[in-house]
């Protein structure tokens, strides 16, 4: 499995040009393992018809097309590296977008703004979640680029996010204003310690239930 990934990742960087950001081997290598699992346990070869019961597995246990049409994708660039050929007609899940409610500036103030009764340090954690919604409503940044930004990569002006999703660095402007938030926040090796993606959830679901929209 190992020496099987490692010369099928190899054809996925240097022949089709994929990005070798950290994020996006991770999510390949575990789709492929995903796959891989899969035929293993069911004593399959890989071919069209072990990657149709595959996705029909994926979708009775809940999988959205845009989730599947990521398998699809992988698996059209090893059909094509093992010189295999079934799956070059294979058509991709129609993607329906999600419906989203989108915030306006006043309700994202009132959700960085109400301050929350805590156990302890209360007004502590009340200006690290101010000042963590107000970088994600300004900068339009991942959660995953919050849990990595360092102090280093944040200036008067702007903020470096450092290997994104697209494999590349990019500068965001930022305002005096939410540079001064972020000057409040303890100096660690981190600029958001310790913060998760469910936790921020919980977060802005007790922040909504206190503000009147």
């Amino acid at each position: 499995m190992k020496d099987k990934w490692n010369s099928f990742y190899s054809y996925l960087i240097l022949d089709r040009k994929l990005s070798d950001s950290t994020a996006n081997k991770h999510a390949l290598e575990s789709r492929f393992r995903l796959l891989c699992d899969y035929l293993d346990n069911n004593n399959l070869e890989f071919n069209r018809s072990a990657f149709l019961s595959f996705i029909e597995y994926k979708k009775t246990n809940g999988a959205k097309n845009a989730y599947l049409n990521q398998f699809v994708k992988l698996m059209k660039h090893y059909d094509r590296f093992i010189g295999m050929g079934q799956l070059s007609d294979f058509t991709y899940f129609k993607e329906v977008p999600p419906e989203v409610d989108v915030l306006t500036p006043s309700d994202i103030s009132r959700l960085a703004q109400v301050q929350v009764s805590y156990s302890r340090q209360s007004e502590e954690k009340n200006q690290y979640y101010q000042a963590l919604i107000y970088f994600l409503a300004l900068t339009g940044c991942r959660i995953s680029e919050v849990t990595t930004l360092k102090w280093g990569q944040v200036y008067a002006d702007r903020v470096a996010f450092l290997d994104t999703k697209n494999g590349e660095n990019r500068l965001v402007p930022i305002t005096p204003f939410l540079y001064n938030l972020l000057m409040n926040l303890p100096k660690k090796e981190y600029v958001f310690q310790k913060i998760h993606l469910t936790s921020v959830n919980h977060e802005l679901r007790r922040r909504a239930k206190l503000c009147v929209f």
